[in-house]
């Protein structure tokens, strides 16, 4: 599946999924008109930042992410408001009388980022950028169950940093979605890290019926980077958008 050009009027959510797909690194012109989109908080976030592509960064992912779900709820982007869970994920503060939010979650990894809407549920997204410096194996032993261990070993060497990816993503979109971040081990469950489209969470080692609750799939964003989404229910569509 191919990626859209972010629509002028969206789609509904009702019971699909929707991916953007963008760049973090934009012109001096955009960040200035995305920088008023962020809060005090969030722009004080960004002056702390040491490194200067750090700093530009979050100014594009903040501004990104409030002007897509501002779009949605048909609000200022920058009137949005977010609290945190236990483990940093953000959500979306309802105002008084308003229907529950948007569900979202967003990944960045290198010069990109991966953000997921639906109207319901527990989402988790992430995105990686793949890196070849890196002894992927000895990563999975301390990280990886058996089962995606011994997977891992089978592939070629040429293979193994792909698949490892393809692994890690599908772990950590599940964590996302979940909640608990690492305080829930990765080795204490196994995921499918075929290159295919088949992703599913196999097994849990604390609750047996768990993998029966979540839908987990990857996404296709090039070759420099794997990116999964995982859901507590199915959405009858998935659409990906990709903002310039």
């Amino acid at each position: 599946m191919s990626w859209e050009p972010a629509p002028n009027v969206l789609p509904a959510l009702a019971d699909s999924l929707h991916l953007w797909f963008f760049s973090l690194e934009t012109s001096a012109e955009e960040r200035a008109r995305l920088l008023p989109l962020l809060s005090s908080d969030e722009r004080a976030r960004a002056e702390r930042f040491v490194v200067e592509r750090p700093r530009r960064q979050m100014i594009v992912g903040r501004g990104r992410l409030r002007e897509t779900l501002g779009r949605y709820l048909d609000r200022d982007p920058a009137s949005l408001r977010f609290d945190y869970g236990d483990d940093g994920k953000p959500f979306l503060v309802r105002d008084d009388g308003e229907d529950r939010p948007l569900e979202f979650n967003l990944s960045h990894s290198g010069t990109v980022a991966l953000l997921g809407v639906v109207d319901h549920g527990r989402l988790g997204v992430d995105v990686e950028t793949v890196r070849y410096d890196t002894d992927h194996l000895a990563i999975a032993v301390r990280f990886f169950s058996e089962i995606e261990r011994e997977r891992l070993a089978r592939f070629s060497t040429e293979e193994i940093p792909h698949a490892f990816f393809r692994c890690w993503t599908r772990k950590e979109a599940y964590l996302k979605a979940v909640g608990t971040g690492l305080r829930r081990p990765l080795a204490g469950f196994d995921v499918d890290f075929a290159e295919d489209d088949h992703a599913a969470l196999l097994a849990t080692r604390f609750d047996e019926d768990e993998a029966a609750r979540w839908s987990l799939a990857p996404v296709n964003v090039g070759v420099d980077h794997a990116a999964a989404w995982c859901l507590d229910w199915t959405p009858s569509t998935t659409r990906r958008y990709q903002l310039d």
